[in-house]
């Protein structure tokens, strides 16, 4: 399972790094949330494995329009308001239909990994995070280094999680 596409043309790489890892079976291509640095090489990365795109339901439109939209963005981060359609405009990200439409608590064993979706709105409507194992949490951009969180989740040892 792949967890984010990365920005547009960033498939060949992505690619390389799979094939370093001996992993040539993807199954699952796992979106956190519909931004063009997370989805941006999804659309290549579907047709060259043939591995079906999931995203939370709510984050599903702006994809598979090509767009990001900005959540709520504080400090440094309101810098994107202004640069966001430069950013979309240079990169133009391939909008992308989703083949797996997620809600909170979603099971994705079916996909070769046991994972479960927890739906974290706030960065967007969609965001979601991946628990693997039920002791390994992918939080998308859920936490930043550059401003506050936009919910902070505690992840204890056995996965509960208590937003404060």
């Amino acid at each position: 399972m792949l967890i984010d596409a990365g920005l547009p043309h960033q498939e060949r790489a992505i690619l390389r790094h799979l094939q370093a890892l001996r992993s040539d079976n993807l199954q699952l291509i796992f979106i956190t949330h519909a931004h063009l640095d997370h989805y941006g090489s999804a659309a290549a990365l579907r047709r060259l494995t043939g591995a079906p795109i999931a995203i939370h339901r709510a984050d599903a439109e702006a994809m598979a329009r090509g767009e990001t939209r900005l959540g709520l963005a504080r400090g440094r981060g309101k810098l994107m308001w202004g640069l966001l359609p430069l950013a979309e405009l240079c990169l133009r990200p391939e909008p992308v239909k989703p083949d797996l439409l997620l809600e909170d608590g979603d099971d994705l064993g079916d996909y070769g990994l046991q994972a479960r979706v927890i739906h974290t709105p706030g960065h967007t409507l969609g965001s979601s995070c991946l628990i693997v194992e039920e002791r390994i949490g992918f939080v998308g951009d859920l936490l930043s280094t550059t401003s506050l969180p936009y919910r902070t989740f505690v992840l204890c040892s056995d996965i509960h999680c208590c937003a404060r």
